[in-house]
């Protein structure tokens, strides 16, 4: 029985979009943790430090606390969500009024070792 272990780890409360978030982890699905690491650095997206970041702490969660080896770790599963969505009001001229939404994103990914 050669089964592949899974780490799993989350980050919720991102104040991005999950249109905009999505646009940078389209390009990590797939691939080893390490080229993703490389293709973070490259982004120009605000968000990518963010990412890579996150990416680092679950690739240190799987070393340390599953002693996974981290040469081999590869990203099977990354998704994007919804979070919470904010709501505040913007008073403007001639007592008009309208909702500025300030939306929330989650990341999920899980690692394997190939």
């Amino acid at each position: 029985m050669n089964e592949k272990k899974k780490v799993h780890a989350c980050w919720r409360m991102i104040r991005i979009s999950p249109q905009k978030l999505g646009l940078v982890i389209s390009c990590l699905r797939g691939h080893p943790l390490k080229k993703a690491i490389r293709i973070l650095d490259g982004m120009k997206k605000s968000i990518a430090p963010d990412v890579k970041k996150f990416l680092l702490s679950a690739k240190a969660n799987a070393v340390n606390n599953f002693q996974l080896d981290p040469d081999a770790l590869c990203i099977s599963e990354i998704t994007v969500g919804k979070n919470m969505v904010l709501r505040r009001r913007h008073i403007g001229g001639r007592s008009h009024s309208g909702e500025i939404r300030k939306p929330f994103s989650q990341v999920r990914v899980i690692l394997e070792e190939k």
